[in-house]
């Protein structure tokens, strides 16, 4: 607890033809035991899918944070059902960010278009799109 640096944290970040809008449950100071960095921490009550697929969600909070002016050195997955776990640590390399960035260009451009390609297979079992998408396998 003493090194949260702010909860709650919203966050706003302008992008090619979208602007994303988000909320980190915590950010942490001190990260690396530098004082300035920071770190982004966002709790997880179920993680039906794999921690790697809320990546995309954090890498884009170090985004808006970092265009802020924010030091945000290192972010976080913390999966509450298993409290003593260690978090997963998210990939917030520059090559990173930048895929994070296109991902979510990419996605809002096709929504715009009122594309929606189905993806057949295992990962739509993590979507709650599933129970009406003719391609979610059970």
């Amino acid at each position: 607890m003493e090194r949260v640096w702010e909860t709650e944290r919203p966050f706003e970040l302008r992008l090619a033809g979208v602007t994303i809008k988000g909320r980190a449950d915590v950010i942490l100071d001190y990260e690396n035991r530098v004082a300035s960095n920071l770190a982004i921490v966002d709790y997880k009550t179920s993680t039906k899918s794999v921690l790697t697929d809320h990546d995309l969600q954090l890498q884009i909070y170090v985004i808006a944070g970092r265009r802020e002016g924010l030091s945000v050195d290192r972010a976080y997955v913390h999966d509450l059902r298993f409290p003593d776990a260690e978090p997963h640590r998210v990939r917030v390399s520059l090559p990173g960010l930048k895929r994070a960035e296109e991902v979510v260009v990419d996605a809002a451009e096709d929504i715009r278009q009122l594309w929606f390609q189905p993806h057949p297979g295992v990962r739509s079992r993590h979507y709650e799109v599933r129970t009406i998408c003719k391609s979610a396998k059970d």
